[in-house]
């Protein structure tokens, strides 16, 4: 949104539809990376791969010198083949 300074919403369009998408936050020179996310019938394809390209040299363009990220098991592939390394783990929990 144009009211929050530093805040991206990205999305990946192929045929008219949005196939993978994410937010990023640049805060000084870091660009944090939030809910990249690509729907079933589109993952393996490249989509999410060309839209992170696309939103770490905007964010090198605007000064970010760092990324970070939290991924899942199923990204983190993709992470590390960006250049992203493992810096710590943390643990989610549920009450129900």
């Amino acid at each position: 949104p144009d009211d929050v300074p530093g805040l991206s919403g990205w999305a990946f369009i192929h045929a008219g539809v949005a196939v993978a998408a994410a937010w990023s936050f640049l805060h000084g020179t870091d660009c944090g990376i939030y809910a990249v996310e690509t729907p079933t019938p589109w993952r393996r394809r490249g989509f999410a791969r060309s839209l992170m390209g696309h939103v770490l040299a905007n964010a090198n363009d605007r000064g970010a010198r760092t990324a970070t990220l939290q991924s899942t098991r199923m990204g983190q592939p993709l992470y590390e083949s960006l250049g992203f390394t493992a810096a710590g783990r943390y643990e989610e929990w549920l009450w129900q």
